[in-house]
């Protein structure tokens, strides 16, 4: 079900624009990449191998279901500081990393806020996959619910899903009438979930809403228009015809790279950590070396762009961890495409996650 590598693929065509305009202080920007098999052993190695043998001077483009716990004491012993998209629980809770999306676990928790404003009452209930990390990603829905005076179920899958009739089904009994199912999967995944949820007359039955994932026009060209306004997607990024300036270069440049996968949330990850990595390596003075690079990306702050509710930037300062996305929207799908129905909104702080402390942080440094 992962489709993960649209991110690095798209890094990479970020910084062939870099190197087609003259690079880094006149210097091409090598960007090499490892594809994992989620195999802790081999994620190790292939650290050791970027570091010591590849001798690279920064991390940027890295997605994984389990590096960031894994690898993130060595790459911090090694000095560097990488910029990621993150999906498992130490991306955002280790100081090492910053990731320019926010992940499953502050996703599934904008999902939740969205489904209780659009009516979910009694019981929400949160499906993700079977896999290592999940049930914590799953948990913030939960913590939401406790905090909202309603209960909650969290549901792990197999996936590809067997028996999409099946689950959707089990999950709408579980949440009971007019309560509320978050749906934590890829578009793969998804959508045959979304076509038994159609197919059997289910739509109305829960309100439902997703992670960020299925952000994505070919989810909602897949869907009937029976899924208008009905399917509440956390967006942690602007809609794709936003028609402002970095989401045009971003279609453009995956245009023009005749990229052969969708243009999406993943796609636009990957487009940022381009964007925020090249802003670092732009802003050296004097020589380009590990240090210089590390330090740079260490330093980040203000990055702007049309796609986040508000400007990025690398480290909050606090050992708890940073998770610089914390403001974002909720699209749904309307024919064809994906739209925006609620504006930027703040992602819940809650006693058990860190978003009060980073806020703080954030509001000090001004």
């Amino acid at each position: 079900g992962y489709v993960f590598d649209w991110i690095p693929r798209m890094t990479a065509i970020y910084f062939d624009c870099v190197n087609a305009n003259g690079g880094i202080q006149g210097r091409p920007i090598e960007f090499i990449w490892y594809e994992e098999q989620l195999d802790p052993a081999q994620i190790e190695s292939l650290a050791v191998k970027l570091v010591e043998e590849d001798q690279v001077l920064g991390i940027a483009g890295s997605t994984s279901a389990i590096e960031c716990d894994i690898n993130g004491e060595y790459y911090a012993a090694q000095g560097y500081f990488p910029i990621i998209a993150g999906v498992s629980p130490g991306c955002f809770l280790d100081p090492t990393w910053s990731a320019v999306n926010m992940g499953p676990y502050y996703s599934n928790l904008g999902a939740a806020q969205a489904a209780v404003r659009m009516g979910a009452q009694n019981k929400l209930v949160v499906v993700s996959p079977d896999e290592a990390g999940m049930e914590f990603n799953s948990s913030s829905v939960c913590d939401f619910a406790e905090s909202e005076g309603l209960d909650c179920e969290i549901v792990l899958e197999d996936t590809p899903i067997a028996d999409p009739a099946g689950l959707a089904q089990r999950v709408v009994q579980a949440a009971g009438e007019g309560g509320g199912v978050v749906l934590n999967f890829v578009p793969p995944v998804v959508l045959p979930v979304l076509q038994a949820i159609d197919e059997q007359g289910l739509i109305d039955s829960v309100i439902w809403a997703s992670s960020t994932p299925p952000n994505d026009n070919s989810v909602a060209a897949a869907l009937s228009d029976a899924w208008d306004g009905k399917f509440f997607i956390n967006a942690e990024f602007n809609v794709l015809d936003s028609g402002l300036p970095d989401q045009n270069h971003a279609n453009q440049l995956h245009a023009d790279a005749g990229a052969q996968f969708p243009m999406g949330a993943f796609p636009q990850m990957g487009y940022l950590i381009g964007r925020a990595a090249t802003e670092a390596l732009l802003s050296i003075e004097g020589e380009i070396t590990k240090e210089s690079v590390n330090q740079a990306f260490h330093d980040l702050q203000g990055v702007e762009s049309d796609m986040w509710c508000k400007p990025w930037y690398f480290s909050s300062g606090l050992e708890q961890g940073n998770v610089s996305n914390n403001t974002d929207r909720t699209v749904s799908p309307q024919g064809d495409v994906m739209v925006q129905v609620e504006d930027c909104f703040e992602i819940a702080a809650l006693d058990t996650n860190p978003l009060g402390a980073i806020r703080e942080a954030e509001a000090a440094r001004g």
